[in-house]
């Protein structure tokens, strides 16, 4: 699974790494970033980190929110609101591969959202900085194994919900009986007729090659 995702923010707020170790730390959860990196340098692949030690990625790149003037429609479903600039000069794109990955990742933007005022944008949805920001708490009445996924460390979260996969996928009722038996029966010996009648014209050419093919070869046996 491939999760993108954006951040609007202006350039010169873009915080260093040390900022966002020192904020999730206080939320009790360690990030270790190679050396060197740096979030206002784009990189050309993916970047291999830490949480609570165990290791993620993320891939990131960036550009200025003027370059969206420039997006087809087809390309980008819903333009971004006006008001959207008002959070930034610059566009940060992630993408992230896993769920470990993807809620690490996601731990870490809603650092740039409650501390450097960072909008953001998820399947091509805005959303503003204190709606980013906000912890989600789930429903009394939701079910427990979903819940679970919305509360704790992003580790304990990405645990949870991949339990959670597990069990609505056990649920989902096996279709390829179903399908194989709605799928036509195809006659292999009419199936051949109706190719030949359709292609008679590269029918004929094939035969011509064969027959070229076998004339060849009898004549060079001779020699």
């Amino acid at each position: 699974m491939s999760v993108d995702s954006e951040l609007i923010i202006f350039k010169e707020k873009i915080p260093d790494v040390s900022e966002i170790v020192s904020f999730a730390a206080k939320e009790g959860v360690t990030l270790r970033f190679p050396a060197g990196f740096d979030f206002k340098i784009p990189t050309n692949n993916y970047v291999d980190y830490e949480i609570d030690g165990e290791k993620v990625m993320f891939g990131l790149a960036l550009f200025p929110i003027t370059d969206l003037d420039f997006v087809s429609s087809e390309e980008r479903m819903e333009p971004l609101p006006k008001k959207a600039r008002k959070y930034g000069d610059t566009i940060m794109s992630f993408q992230t591969k896993g769920t470990l990955s993807g809620q690490a990742l996601h731990f870490i933007q809603k650092i740039f959202a409650n501390n450097f005022k960072a909008a953001g944008v998820f399947d091509e949805e805005f959303v503003t900085p204190s709606d980013l920001g906000k912890e989600y708490v789930p429903p009394a009445d939701m079910m427990p194994e979903l819940a679970a996924t919305f509360v704790g460390t992003p580790k304990e979260r990405a645990i949870a919900l991949d339990k959670y996969i597990v069990k609505v996928q056990s649920q989902i009722p096996p279709i390829a009986a179903e399908a194989s038996a709605l799928r036509p029966k195809i006659d292999p010996l009419n199936w051949v007729i109706n190719w030949l009648s359709e292609h008679k014209y590269e029918y004929v050419t094939f035969l011509i090659a064969l027959a070229a093919l076998f004339i060849w070869g009898f004549l060079n046996a001779k020699n």
